[in-house]
């Protein structure tokens, strides 16, 4: 899990990348980035219960998120805020490998757009 710092946690955060943010569709997630006037990333994941009725389920989905954004959080640029939506209730069923290469892709359109 991620420290404090490194995770949004203020609703006035969460309004300001709704708002302002560029919004990315992948297989699995939907990922809204924002800048930061920060010297770090900052990281959300949000699992709704149209994926997942259970909480188990649910609660499964994030902690694989985030173990894998914290071990590839270096391929990312920095003073980012990553706000992550999962909409693809098959999720549940994808190995690691795969979760890794959709942030490797996220990573590399992200470089392009910088």
């Amino acid at each position: 899990m991620f420290p404090k710092k490194y995770r949004l946690t203020k609703k006035e955060d969460f309004d300001r990348i709704y708002k302002n943010s560029y919004t990315y569709n992948l297989n699995y997630f939907r990922v809204s980035i924002l800048k930061n006037n920060l010297d770090k990333n900052r990281f959300c994941v949000v699992v709704s219960k149209k994926v997942s009725q259970l909480a188990t389920d649910r609660n499964r989905i994030k902690r694989r998120l985030r173990y894998t954004l914290f071990s590839n959080q270096a391929i990312f640029p920095t003073n980012i805020d990553l706000l992550i939506m999962v909409t693809n209730r098959n999720i549940l069923n994808t190995n690691s490998a795969d979760l890794q290469a959709e942030f490797l892709f996220l990573s590399k359109k992200l470089k392009n757009r910088s």
